[in-house]
């Protein structure tokens, strides 16, 4: 029926395909930048920032007083986050997958950084 030098090519495109099919995914709901990522349901509301190719994702972000901003690994290596204005806030090292959060009592911009990668820097607005 077909030549036997057929069979290869079709049995690679028949991997194509059943690796397109088997990668596709459906994601329903939307996200808007610099909102909140997900939302506990202990929580009323909830600020993440993902840490993820040495940087702060988002890397500003406005929240209310008493609310409350967890940062999350995403990246292979550890991070270090930490307020730019010493004593303020230092969350301490955050290795691959953790996450850690800070509540913010008072109004005013909030700069931090990490302390290991001195180049990712960001900013927290508290109203």
């Amino acid at each position: 029926m077909y030549k036997k030098s057929a069979y290869p090519v079709m049995i690679a495109l028949l991997f194509v395909l059943v690796l397109g099919v088997g990668c596709s995914s459906t994601q329903s709901g939307t996200t808007k930048s610099g909102t909140n990522t997900a939302t506990p349901a202990n929580s009323p509301t909830a600020n993440t920032i993902t840490i993820q190719g040495s940087s702060f994702n988002p890397s500003t972000i406005t929240v209310a007083k008493g609310d409350t901003v967890t940062w999350v690994n995403n990246d292979t290596y550890t991070h270090h986050v930490a307020s730019d204005t010493a004593g303020t806030f230092d969350l301490g090292d955050q290795p691959n997958g953790a996450s850690t959060s800070y509540t913010f009592d008072k109004s005013g911009t909030f700069k931090y950084h990490c302390t290991i990668h001195t180049s990712m820097k960001g900013t927290v607005i508290v109203k």
